[in-house]
């Protein structure tokens, strides 16, 4: 199991953790695979893909929509149809995300090459 570190710590110690289970990971961390987890990491947040994926559905929208209601109704219907296969896919990407991050050690992330 891996636990992703942001710089607030490990999530199972954040600050908003509750306190009875930051005993229980204290306890158990050389079980896990603590990973540094950038500050900044689009790349490694599939939801950010998924946004991604709506904000161009809902642009493509013609006409646009005329007001907030219309707009909320539109995002609701595409957030409800969204293929559960592009969910697989994204999820399935991930080692192959963390890798890339992990190669430059530290260095900035060339994902154009």
């Amino acid at each position: 199991m891996n636990f992703a570190k942001s710089g607030a710590g490990p999530c199972a110690v954040a600050p908003f953790a509750p306190p009875s289970g930051r005993p229980w990971f204290e306890e158990h961390t050389d079980e896990f695979h603590l990973m540094s987890w950038p500050p900044n990491s689009p790349d490694l947040n599939p939801m950010e893909h998924m946004w991604d994926v709506m904000e161009r559905q809902l642009r493509a929208q013609t006409p646009p929509c005329p007001n907030i209601s219309t707009l909320r109704d539109l995002f609701l219907d595409i957030w409800y149809n969204l293929s559960p296969v592009m969910y697989q896919k994204l999820v399935a990407t991930m080692p192959r995300r963390v890798a890339a991050v992990l190669k430059p050690k530290g260095g900035a992330l060339n994902k154009w090459s």
